[in-house]
């Protein structure tokens, strides 16, 4: 069976491409979309990107991140963390009950330092 999909090679209505690579597997194609809200209220759907693993792998994926809408409307991509970076001295304690990127800065104990984001070291 897995000989005979290695020859499988159609085009679907859609224009689509359908064929199976050297195990027998479908190629995954993905067409990346953004949910954009339209000027009557409606929501589109906007091309903004492929993944294609039929292409070579320096070519396989491709994201127009200026074509992306934001939820509110904005450009800029969202702050995805709730805290702001530690500073060099001190190192990032978790917030019982949120998310990991929900954090508190605490000072370095005495005798560490701190020259990286977020990480104590002692004293040589």
């Amino acid at each position: 069976a897995v000989e005979a999909l290695k020859h499988v090679n159609f085009t679907i209505k859609n224009g689509e491409r359908v064929w199976f690579d050297h195990t027998g597997a479908a190629v995954n194609r993905y067409e990346i979309v953004n949910w954009q809200r339209g000027s009557d209220g409606s929501v589109e759907f906007k091309p903004v990107g492929y993944y294609d693993a039929s292409l070579p792998s320096d070519q396989r994926f491709a994201l127009n991140s200026e074509a992306i809408i934001w939820p509110g409307g904005g450009k800029e991509a969202p702050i995805s963390v709730c805290s702001e970076s530690c500073h060099p001295g001190t190192y990032k304690v978790l917030q019982k009950g949120k998310h990991v990127c929900c954090f508190d800065c605490v000072p370095c104990a005495v005798g560490e330092f701190s020259n990286t984001t977020g990480l104590c070291q002692t004293k040589d």
